[in-house]
């Protein structure tokens, strides 16, 4: 499973020790943080392994606001699993991240049944 969260200056998504913010510079200053670049979006990047084990990424756009991604590593073997799953997140953040922001302040979704 994707958890996929859009919030103004926080991770949300991401699982920090205690009490942690979720600010992105805290999640930046994890120890299992790495840098993470996307050529064609402005903002930056990190993919981590959060406190509950998951793998994730977040993106800081320019205006504050900040994309996170978690999927979980069960089964198997979990150190691959973080790696692979670590790339699918930053995969499905190249095809969507540019898109987030728009979509997200668009108009709210409505439905109606006959």
């Amino acid at each position: 499973m994707i958890e996929i969260m859009y919030d103004q200056h926080t991770a949300s998504a991401i699982g920090v020790p205690g009490d942690g913010s979720r600010s992105f510079d805290s999640v930046a200053a994890l120890k299992s943080a790495s840098p993470l670049n996307i050529d064609g979006m402005k903002g930056r990047g990190v993919v981590i392994t959060d406190a509950l084990g998951k793998s994730a990424v977040a993106w800081e756009y320019q205006d504050g606001y900040v994309l996170s991604m978690t999927m979980s590593n069960q089964g198997g073997d979990e150190e691959r699993l973080k790696i692979q799953n670590a790339r699918i997140l930053t995969s499905l953040l190249k095809q969507i991240g540019n898109d987030v922001p728009r979509v997200a302040t668009g108009p709210g979704n409505t439905s109606s049944f006959p």
